[in-house]
């Protein structure tokens, strides 16, 4: 429970942060990061094993899911900072996901040990397959939100900047 009571502590001040200080509302963000994150967790539940400290339902950990929404939001504020159009912006997105990813994935799975891979061990070329899929994770999932995110927050009466 200390995993899903930190990852809402660092998503909800992130959320309020960018929201007071940076005026940017990164909920669409945050609501897109926790479907997908549940939809993934769920497709992939074989390939990784999942420490103790971990609550979950159905088999998926909630603190995971909680995480994709942290990635998706911290990705997007890089995004926005770098800024691009066209071809340089779906190349912004893939760069921002994909670094912010990898770092997740490095935090998670080799410093607090949240998980451990059922196909392959933890080595550097572990880190190098998770930066290729969070780079085409994020030309699609940043670039989706970024599109229709003002139409998502709109449905919980937020206004977008």
């Amino acid at each position: 429970m200390i995993v899903e009571t930190i990852a809402l502590a660092l998503m909800f001040a992130l959320y309020f942060f960018s929201l007071r200080f940076l005026k940017i509302n990164l909920f669409a963000e945050a609501v897109f990061g926790f479907i997908f994150g549940a939809m993934w967790e769920t497709v992939t539940v074989g390939s990784w094993h999942y420490k103790e400290p971990l609550v979950f339902i159905y088999g998926v950990p909630i603190g995971v899911v909680i995480g994709w929404g942290i990635m998706l939001m911290c990705a997007s504020l890089i995004s926005r900072f770098l800024k691009g159009k066209g071809l340089r912006k779906i190349a912004v997105n893939a760069f921002s996901m994909g670094m912010v990813g990898v770092a997740f994935e490095f935090l998670c799975a080799a410093v607090f040990d949240l998980w451990d891979y059922t196909n392959y061990p933890k080595s550097p070329l572990t880190f190098v397959k998770a930066l290729s899929s969070y780079a085409f994770g994020g030309i699609l999932i940043l670039n989706f939100v970024q599109t229709y995110g003002e139409d998502i927050e709109k449905l919980f009466k937020f206004k977008r900047k």
